[in-house]
């Protein structure tokens, strides 16, 4: 149970600390309770206006693949089982021309 506690109270400590970085630093602090400074450099997240060609071309065909995939259900689908008619099916046949 002091594990779990322990687990939680250090996610939340990291989650406040990344909350809190600064964009305009290079890097992040993090202090711990034993006055140990944990340093991690940060690195910008770089913004594409436009996607190239290539990687539109390629989102394109997994598009179309997904789309027009074929599914082969032969594997889990059985044929029904012939039940046994109760009755004999030449004899009806028989009695039908003998009545006609």
């Amino acid at each position: 149970m002091k594990t779990k506690s322990i687990i939680i109270a250090a996610t939340i400590l990291f989650s406040i600390c990344s909350l809190s970085a600064n964009p305009t630093r290079s890097t992040l602090t993090f202090l711990d309770a034993n006055g140990r400074t944990l340093i991690q450099p940060i690195m910008g997240e770089e913004t594409y206006e436009t996607l190239p060609f290539e990687v539109a071309a390629v989102f394109q065909s997994i598009r179309t693949e997904r789309a027009y995939r074929v599914y082969d259900l032969t594997e889990l689908t059985k044929p029904e089982a012939e039940e046994e008619l109760p009755f004999d099916l030449d004899k009806v046949f028989q009695e039908t021309v003998k009545n006609k």
